[in-house]
């Protein structure tokens, strides 16, 4: 498994590809401390606008294992945003999105990453 670390200030996130290689996701967040086995925060391969994934992982806190279940809308597919082509734009909702930072809206850019994270309250 190839490991992917994304550094920014104090925290320190560690992604891999999910076994079927249909999602990049957490497996480390010095955060919180946490462990995700097989998590998905970006969605890899071929989706249409509108198109909805769902999977489900197992977390791991404080050596105790919960279950955390994700949704993915394709809400916007192949467009400019920020003068960079070939946009998309996503939402992620864990758990029923009933928390603040479990329902959120990404822009992600290609060369550059997530450009815009908005959460929805």
């Amino acid at each position: 498994m190839k490991i992917y670390t994304r550094k920014n200030k104090s925290k320190v996130p560690y992604f891999a590809i999910r076994r079927n290689g249909d999602g990049l996701g957490r497996v480390y967040d010095s955060r919180s401390n946490k462990i995700y086995e097989d998590g998905i925060k970006f969605p890899l391969g071929q989706w249409r606008q509108g198109e909805t994934g769902r999977f489900s992982y197992t977390c791991w806190k404080k050596g105790r294992p919960y279950g955390r279940t994700v949704q993915i809308t394709m809400e916007k597919i192949d467009f400019t945003h920020n003068g960079i082509p070939h946009a998309l734009c996503y939402r992620w909702i864990a758990n029923g999105g009933n928390k603040r930072g479990l329902d959120m809206l990404y822009t992600y850019a290609p060369g550059i990453g997530n450009t815009e994270i908005k959460y929805k309250d």
